[in-house]
């Protein structure tokens, strides 16, 4: 349980809040604060009496600030956030539900992360952080219609490049005239592919799984208990196994069977040398070093006759999709890949 902060430690998270994350003094303060009343009430519930619920429902009624309390939230107050949760009211009730959201995706409680963001999101009242969240975990359900509908519910702008892929997976006919749709595997596989990297860059995203959470995980049993026993006998997975690894565990309660099934074939991929015989605005043909196998995959990055060549060496992961002859390919450029 963490402990209200000495003097010194105060000033600390006040120079790092200013240094490392480059948030402006005042902000930081608050900032500060909000960590200490998360401490606080963890120490004694009974702190949050009337005047401190309301103080701190004013706070989270600015975006600025749970912009940055999202780091907060990762590691204390998960019921605190639920105790002002329970005494609001819309729209008060945005703030902290999503510290609350962030703290239970934290802990990879996904699907009871989007139970709690899913009343508070609402027309007209859509705030970017708790908004950008409750899509995230949307998607991660796995059924494109059910994610575009909540877009339109919400009258979010579907145009936007980041909804293309999903977009496309419901309205684009497979093998049709959309050519990101002609290898209707891989779009899914592009589309489950672009939410993985979009969890990397969260704030609270953990690409660093420690001992304890191993020998738990192990405890636990299951597939990535697998995983965690097949991997400590190497050095460790790289970068693009690791990220894949922290989004599945955070996100395995949301995710379905098939998408789970594709992720762990995935972690299990092992970068190689391809030579380019062809390039199409939206696929490759590859063959791998020993030129005895020629494999056409859908590209990440399109047009891609814009960046390869035939003749072109590449290396990277050719990523299997759930249709067993198409392909999906990701350039070996992780763990920059994670954050373009």
């Amino acid at each position: 349980m963490p402990r209200p902060r000495t003097p010194g430690q105060r000033v600390q998270f006040l120079v790092s809040a200013r240094s490392e994350l480059d948030i402006p003094p005042t902000l930081a303060r608050r900032l500060l604060e909000l960590s200490e009343a998360a401490r606080m009430h963890s120490a004694d519930p009974s702190w949050l009496h009337r005047s401190r619920g309301l103080w701190l429902l004013d706070e989270l009624g600015d975006d600025a600030l749970c912009e940055h309390a999202r780091l907060v939230a990762a590691d204390e107050g998960e019921q605190l956030w639920r105790e002002l949760l329970a005494r609001s009211k819309p729209p008060d009730d945005v703030g902290p539900a999503l510290l609350l959201a962030v703290s239970l995706d934290a802990r990879c409680a996904a699907d009871e992360a989007y139970d709690v963001l899913r009343p508070v999101v609402r027309p007209g009242e859509c705030r970017r952080w708790a908004f950008d969240l409750a899509m995230d975990l949307t998607e991660d359900g796995g059924d494109p219609r059910l994610a575009l509908d909540a877009l339109d519910r919400l009258g979010v702008d579907r145009d936007r490049p980041r909804y293309s892929a999903l977009h496309c997976l419901v309205h684009c006919a497979p093998h049709g005239d959309c050519p990101s749709m002609r290898l209707a595997g891989a779009a899914r596989a592009r589309w489950l592919w672009g939410r993985a990297k979009r969890w990397v860059r969260l704030p609270w995203a953990d690409m660093q799984i420690g001992a304890e959470a191993d020998h738990l995980l192990i405890a636990e049993g299951g597939a990535l208990a697998d995983v965690v026993r097949e991997f400590a006998a190497l050095r460790g997975p790289g970068p693009m196994s690791r990220g894949l690894f922290g989004y599945l565990r955070a996100r395995w309660a949301r995710l379905p069977s098939a998408e789970r099934d594709l992720l762990l074939r995935w972690i299990r991929v092992r970068w190689r040398r391809f030579t380019v015989l062809d390039a199409t605005p939206y696929e490759l043909v590859l063959a791998d070093e020993a030129g005895d196998r020629a494999v056409a995959a859908a590209a990440e990055e399109t047009p891609a006759d814009r960046t390869w060549a035939s003749g072109d060496i590449v290396s990277g992961w050719l990523l299997p999709t759930a249709v067993p002859a198409e392909h999906f390919f990701v350039v070996n450029n992780t763990p920059a890949a994670w954050f373009r």
